[in-house]
């Protein structure tokens, strides 16, 4: 063209060639593009700007990440201006003008990103509640089925919301559209208006424990410091029975189950924080004749639940509480276990967030498959655990949840997870130890007569509070967003579900 030459790069290639630009600033750099003729690129924000300066453009894709530079092209519907080989000169003058055709296009994908930063950037599942059926305010419903088994006519029966979490069936709620609120101070259920308080019996001397299984194998088959697996050795013993959550592959829910032998038991020692739905406990605990000891694991929430609904029964039972970053429900775990079962051509059947048995590989994501094998991935690589860990996926009612604030007191015991930063002095090998607070004489008796089997530390009720989780999660504006997406407001996943 004969045209002078610049570029934003040091040393001189071209007898017509001006003086580099390489240390101009914004201004200077959009005045450049703005009064050139030809642009040839492989900037992506130069690529951008010659397309909204209307410039006659050649972008070539770096080497490195080019994928956004040609899904931007292909959007724009100007893949015609992506370099590729054999390109020549003259191809290049000859581009057609895309000055008329573009500007509807851009408006509409302009709409489309100023919806996506209105959806994100205000409080979406407030502004736009999804349709629950109990019509209630989901932030202060637990779904703990207590009002569906003490009046079920009011209430019905458990079940599933848009988003896939249990509320009650029918309207069973005051004037707040709470249909119950309860804490660890105390219960009310609106639907009986009858205050309800933790059946725990009093305990004038709770202590606390930093503990880990001496031996190595029981800590590496379960997430926490093995403490359950001496627990669950110590009541199949005494022939007594194990409470716990497992997930049925059958239908993909999760659901309450009851153990009479420890390798039975070794199914509640993985990580799913999946919510169950509350009847199965309750049906569970009704065929119960309680001639064998009980033991019940459960989250905080369920157990004031027990005891509001079944007080007599729980009193029965051991209850040990589970500090809880809160429940997720199915359909996220199962749009996740679509794409596996794409990539493994087999059905998951079972997962565990936090399986500990790779040794120095540290904790991962487990996934077993229909086939016998794992999909294992690390905790920092996997984005269902990662989406768990940020409070993307969890309960309404879990940024909400008074439960949060420490140990209850509802149980005989309590029982967190914690890591080296925490007491850096007490750690095993593998990282992961428990703190163990006692509630209750029951749960003083029975903690005692496991913890030969343990390392030890006995705490105050003081440094409890910093070991134990004590905030409440955060809902994030990605929320909202990714329950939408599951239920196809927007663009779901590509893959096709998982079929035999």
């Amino acid at each position: 063209t004969g045209l002078p030459i610049m570029k934003n790069r040091a040393g001189q290639r071209f007898a017509n060639e001006l003086p580099s630009c390489q240390d101009n600033g914004p201004g200077e750099f959009l005045g450049t593009l703005s009064e050139a003729a030809y642009v040839v690129t492989d900037s992506f924000h130069a690529t951008v700007f010659s397309i909204l300066f209307s410039k006659h453009f050649l972008t070539v894709a770096p080497v490195k990440r080019p994928e956004r530079l040609i899904e931007l092209l292909q959007l724009l519907r100007l893949d015609a201006h992506l370099y590729t080989d054999g390109f020549t000169p003259s191809e290049f003058t000859a581009l057609p003008s895309y000055e008329d055709v573009l500007p509807p296009l851009l408006e509409e994908l302009r709409k489309d990103s100023i919806r996506y930063l209105e959806h994100a950037l205000t409080a979406d599942i407030e502004r736009k509640p999804l349709s629950y059926p109990s019509t209630g305010n989901p932030y202060l419903c637990y779904g703990c089925g207590a009002c569906t088994r003490l009046q079920p006519e009011a209430a019905g029966t458990m079940q599933p919301d848009e988003e896939g979490f249990y509320f009650p069936s029918k309207t069973a709620v005051t004037e707040d559209k709470s249909p119950c609120i309860f804490s660890a101070e105390g219960f009310s259920c609106a639907s009986l208006k009858t205050p309800l308080t933790a059946a725990v019996t009093n305990y004038d001397t709770p202590s606390a424990y930093l503990a880990y299984h001496k031996d190595l194998y029981s800590r590496m088959i379960s997430y926490e410091g093995g403490v359950l697996t001496e627990f669950f050795r110590k009541i199949h013993q005494e022939n007594g029975l194990v409470i716990g959550k497992v997930y049925d592959a059958a239908d993909g829910s999760c659901r309450y189950t009851i153990s009479d032998n420890e390798t039975d038991s070794a199914r509640f020692l993985a990580l799913r924080p999946q919510e169950a739905d509350p009847s199965s406990l309750y049906d569970l605990i009704s065929q119960l004749n309680f001639d064998r000891p009980v033991l019940l694991l459960t989250t905080p929430c369920h157990i004031a639940a027990l005891q509001h609904a079944m007080p007599e029964a729980a009193s029965r039972i051991l209850t040990l509480e589970l500090a809880c970053n809160g429940v997720i429900p199915s359909a996220p775990l199962h749009a996740y276990f679509d794409i596996l079962g794409h990539v493994s051509d087999s059905k998951v059947v079972d997962y565990n967030f936090a399986a500990k048995h790779y040794g120095k590989s540290g904790i991962r994501a487990e996934f077993t498959l229909e086939n016998g094998s794992m999909n294992t991935q690390y905790i920092s690589q996997c984005p269902l655990v990662k989406a768990y860990q940020a409070a993307a996926l969890q309960r309404p009612s879990c940024y909400s949840c008074s439960f949060r604030e420490g140990v209850t007191g509802l149980a005989d015991l309590s029982l967190a997870t914690a890591t080296p930063s925490l007491a850096p002095d007490f750690a095993p090998e593998d990282k992961i130890f428990s703190v163990v607070a006692i509630n209750s004489k029951a749960g003083e008796t029975f903690y005692q007569s496991c913890h030969d089997a343990f390392t030890e530390r006995s705490i105050s009720r003081e440094e409890l509070k910093k070991l134990f989780p004590n905030t409440s999660l955060k809902v994030t504006a990605s929320r909202p967003v990714f329950y939408q997406r599951l239920q196809g407001e927007q663009p779901a996943l590509s893959f096709k579900p998982y079929e035999k």
